[in-house]
């Protein structure tokens, strides 16, 4: 991995996949976490959606090697925001709630308004097209809680 890094120190994006891979085999969790994400982000730019899918869930299993801090815990939740998109994409919808419901849980421990905000707009959106109107209604309202407006998202 440390080979790679230097010899495609300006063009890692290339590589990025490799890069992964070494890191998550080479147990190297912080950056396992860091180019896994890359990857699935790449991933997703192609539309390779199943791969992307794979690549945030790997980092997810990384992050959970390192201590726990805050820092961790939203990186946690930004990474289930990345599985909704590509999730979503797949028609997955029913895994998409899941991870917000993870993302909601790890949000409100944090006390994070603005993300938990994100996610209430992400559930809403996401129940609107289920045609499940009264709880939309519910998770729309929730974005506004303590002055967040959903539109500032």
């Amino acid at each position: 991995m440390e080979a790679i890094e230097t010899l495609y120190s300006n063009r890692l994006i290339e590589q990025i996949e490799r890069l992964a891979h070494h890191a998550a085999r080479g147990e190297l969790w912080d950056k396992a976490v860091t180019y896994l994400r890359r990857a699935g982000t790449k991933a997703d730019a192609r539309s390779a959606f199943r791969e992307a899918v794979l690549y945030f869930e790997q980092a997810l299993t990384a992050l959970g090697y390192l201590p726990k801090s805050r820092e961790m815990r939203e990186q946690a939740i930004d990474l289930h925001f990345n599985l909704r998109i590509s999730l979503g994409a797949l028609g997955e919808r029913k895994r998409v709630l899941e991870h917000l419901r993870v993302a909601e849980a790890l949000a409100n421990a944090l006390g994070d308004e603005r993300r938990l905000a994100r996610v209430d707009v992400g559930i809403a959106r996401l129940l609107l097209g289920q045609g499940e109107y009264q709880q939309a209604v519910t998770a729309s309202e929730l974005c506004h809680r303590d002055g967040q407006n959903a539109r500032d998202l």
